[in-house]
């Protein structure tokens, strides 16, 4: 699963789960989301994505990735282009 990844990219790596960022919109991302410190919902997500999100983007076409880093301070408007 995306969740049983990113907690052995964690151990390998020498992070905590709760200081990764994981962005989705299906269903199959709940698991994950409950697997890392800030999870985000694209703007199109399913409702019940959404409702489990800790932070809710634009899309892919209005650049929800770059949006979510400058509003979450992970990066700067400048950084991404935003």
């Amino acid at each position: 699963s995306k969740a049983r990844g990113i907690l052995e990219a964690c151990a390998a790596l020498g992070f905590s789960p709760q200081e990764t960022m994981a962005f989705g919109d299906g269903l199959n991302d709940v698991e994950m989301f409950a697997a890392v410190g800030c999870a985000v919902a694209m703007g199109d997500a399913c409702a019940e994505l959404k409702a489990v999100a800790k932070h809710i983007t634009g899309t892919l076409e209005e650049d929800g990735i770059a949006h979510a880093l400058v509003d979450l301070g992970v990066l700067t408007a400048g950084e991404v282009g935003v």
